[in-house]
């Protein structure tokens, strides 16, 4: 009977077969796992298809008087139709002084608080803005500004 006992409760005395056949079974399990968590890898395209994937249209919107100005401003700078922008923000903003947050080298801008909007569109996954003052609400915008990191285009 201790004979028995000690093989139930002290493991390690097992013989060394066990043991492999233990880690064999465990490995097996984790490879299964392993196959049964993987996905189907991504379909290649080759550089062919890209180059056939024709520009996309968003849908309309409802685009305000300063927004479609904004959206031709960049359609012009991006050398694209103006329907291939989606509007994604149009936010008021007080600029800190009148280069609309995108000041250009070897300029000069008075040192005022700007009021204006900062209107952010989208073209194939990238984000761009357009930067403006306003001579007040309602009036019409006195600047306009396509703005990239800082600079302006």
């Amino acid at each position: 009977m201790q004979m028995l006992q000690d093989r139930l409760f002290f493991p390690q005395r097992l013989t060394l077969g066990v043991w492999q056949l233990a880690m064999v079974v465990i490995m097996a399990l984790t490879v299964c796992a392993l196959v049964a968590c993987a996905g189907e890898p991504a379909p290649q395209t080759s550089n062919d298809q890209e180059a056939e994937k024709p520009v996309a249209t968003v849908p309309p919107q409802t685009l305000t008087d300063l927004q479609t100005a904004a959206r031709d401003v960049l359609a012009e700078r991006l050398s694209v139709s103006a329907d291939t922008l989606a509007l994604v923000s149009d936010e008021e903003v007080q600029w800190s002084d009148a280069a609309l947050g995108c000041p250009q080298e070897g300029m000069m801008y008075a040192q005022v608080i700007t009021p204006g909007h900062r209107i952010t569109f989208s073209y194939e996954g990238d984000h761009y803005e357009v930067h403006t003052s306003m001579a007040g609400d309602p009036g019409p915008p006195l600047n306009m500004v396509s703005c990239e990191g800082g600079t302006a285009y």
